[in-house]
């Protein structure tokens, strides 16, 4: 077979295949394929251009026009090769901006919905080790690279009123596990859903320890019998200024107070 015919053989079945399954299910070395296909006159008979090209696929894109030249490209398959990144890059913004705003926000709605149900599935599932906890206990999740869970499990022995956190222990089990990400959650048997400043200065004590580790603490939830409250909601952890620290602890102290008389604590 002719090198023109074997390559618009090719070319078709490329075509085909992305047709039917989308750009994305092309390989590297086929998504490479076909561009040179369609870029390319494989009518003539030097096929080392394309064999050198489909060798390195996405190489090419950065190939200067006079080293294309080199390989065995001609002067119009330089050009497209060469503006080929810039063409892809104006299509994906004119797309862009071609949607309508009704588009956009129906796409954040989604988006948001998402989010908001992966949230609830998390507190949910937090919320659900608790059940039947009197004492207060800290449950510690460790997440990889990848954010899949690879540890959850309680880590404190039980106490009536105050739980204690342990956070060289809580680095040991990271390390251990190989954790880049860590949340971690404690009960209120009380009913008291928002944090103490007890709370809030461990946990901001625990996400520098963590730091210095090269570790992320996500967040740090509250679980009473009927929520799961994140403690960001109330205090921002990663805040590191003492001054912020101090009137958040004054407005707490307060609230913590109203709360527990409220609750006949």
């Amino acid at each position: 077979m002719q090198p023109g015919k074997r390559y618009n053989k090719r070319k078709q079945q490329l075509i085909e295949k992305c047709r039917l399954s989308g750009f994305d299910s092309l390989t590297p070395r086929e998504s490479a394929e076909l561009f040179l296909c369609l870029a390319a006159s494989f009518e003539r008979e030097d096929v080392l251009f394309q064999s050198h090209i489909t060798a390195n696929p996405y190489a090419f894109f950065s190939y200067t026009h006079e080293k294309l030249l080199k390989y065995g490209a001609n002067e119009s398959e330089a050009f497209l090769i060469e503006q080929f990144p810039a063409i892809a890059q104006r299509l994906l913004r004119n797309a862009d901006s071609s949607k309508n705003e009704p588009e956009k926000q129906a796409e954040e709605k989604l988006s948001e919905s998402k989010a908001n149900r992966q949230k609830r599935e998390l507190e949910n599932n937090i919320m659900s080790r608790f059940v039947g906890a009197y004492s207060e206990y800290i449950l510690l999740m460790i997440f990889n690279e990848s954010f899949s869970l690879v540890f959850s499990d309680f880590i404190s022995t039980d106490r009536t009123t105050e739980v204690d956190l342990d956070i060289r222990l809580i680095c040991k089990v990271t390390c251990k596990y190989g954790g880049k990400y860590v949340m971690i959650a404690h009960n209120h048997p009380s009913g008291l859903s928002i944090p103490s400043p007890q709370d809030c200065e461990a946990t901001r004590a625990l996400f520098n320890s963590l730091c210095d580790l090269g570790i992320w603490l996500l967040d740090h939830y509250i679980v009473t019998r009927t929520e799961c409250v994140p403690i960001s909601k109330t205090y921002d952890f990663r805040n590191t200024s003492d001054k912020y620290l101090a009137s958040v602890r004054e407005k707490l102290e307060d609230e913590y107070e109203k709360r527990k008389k409220k609750l006949g604590i």
